[in-house]
């Protein structure tokens, strides 16, 4: 393996990481802030984050195309924010650990259809592994029979509908990502978004709730918006560019990890064999598809 590649696998575990621990905090406002409003100053601070780089880069955008990202940051992000939070409202947030991050697998087995991203049978199976290893540190061992239980059956379609949007958003941004970068796909999806989450917010007459959010409510949702939204989405579209579609979601297992460590440390919630067989279960998928 290439220096280079090493280099670049350092970037990914480190922002993915970063990226689940944003776990406990959407954990804590969940009670506090409504989903819109809550989604709507996530992504508007991400996106004003990003704004300088893209002035400096000075990269137009077709306007074809740029009617074809708003359309992604829509669904991958205003319909999967609000998807996903109804759903874990409906649900359990074990459940929707599970289910969501099931989204990478569903992109392995539909991108070779919808893109033509080449896929292996090594690659399929280093998928389920890593998979397996999600669903054995979500459920800590107890099983998934509880995620066909009637109480949770409507929560738990919602969350499935919002990780094939995740699916569907990692998809098609990748014709975009090469023809203008990570960071201009990113921040327009991000844009439409804002946009739109703005307007719900409006409509659901809350605006001005923002005044009545503490300072801690407060800087969770900068923490939330700016390493674990607009840094980590600019590395994975990178990331898809650089090593494909694959190998990159290969590393959203690593998501509840992370997860669950800052969930142990800031809710006190307990670690136990079970976590640790399944990070050692995702790693091995990892380095399985890495490899092949």
């Amino acid at each position: 393996m290439q220096k280079s590649n090493i280099s670049w696998y350092l970037i990914l575990i480190s922002t993915f990481m970063v990226w689940g621990t944003q776990h406990p905090p959407l954990k804590i406002l969940s009670g506090e802030i409504d989903p819109f409003l809550f989604n709507f100053l996530r992504y508007s601070i991400a996106g004003l984050a990003l704004a300088p780089f893209i002035l400096k880069n000075k990269i137009s955008v077709e306007k074809k195309d740029l009617t074809k990202i708003l359309f992604l940051g829509f669904v991958g992000i205003s319909l999967f924010g609000v998807l996903n939070f109804v759903g874990v409202k409906l649900s359990t947030a074990t459940n929707n650990a599970v289910l969501l991050n099931s989204w990478p697998l569903l992109a392995v087995f539909i991108a070779p259809l919808l893109i033509g991203e080449k896929i292996t049978k090594k690659a399929v199976v280093a998928t389920l592994i890593g998979f397996a290893g999600v669903i054995l540190v979500t459920t800590q061992g107890i099983g998934i029979g509880n995620l066909l239980k009637s109480e949770f059956f409507a929560g738990n379609i919602l969350i499935l509908l919002s990780g094939l949007c995740l699916a569907f958003y990692s998809i098609f941004s990748k014709k975009y990502i090469k023809k203008y970068g990570s960071l201009n796909t990113t921040f327009y999806a991000i844009l439409a978004a804002s946009i739109i989450l703005l307007f719900l917010s409006i409509l659901r007459q809350n605006l001005f709730s923002i005044t009545q959010i503490s300072l801690n409510s407060l800087l969770l949702v900068l923490w939330v918006a700016l390493p674990t939204t607009a840094l980590t989405y600019v590395v994975w579209f990178k990331s898809i560019d650089k090593i494909g579609l694959v190998k990159t979601n290969s590393f959203f297992f690593l998501i509840p990890i992370s997860g669950i460590l800052t969930s142990a440390i800031f809710l006190n919630e307990k670690i136990t064999y079970f976590t640790v067989l399944g990070t050692l279960l995702i790693l091995t998928g990892i380095y399985t598809l890495q490899r092949n």
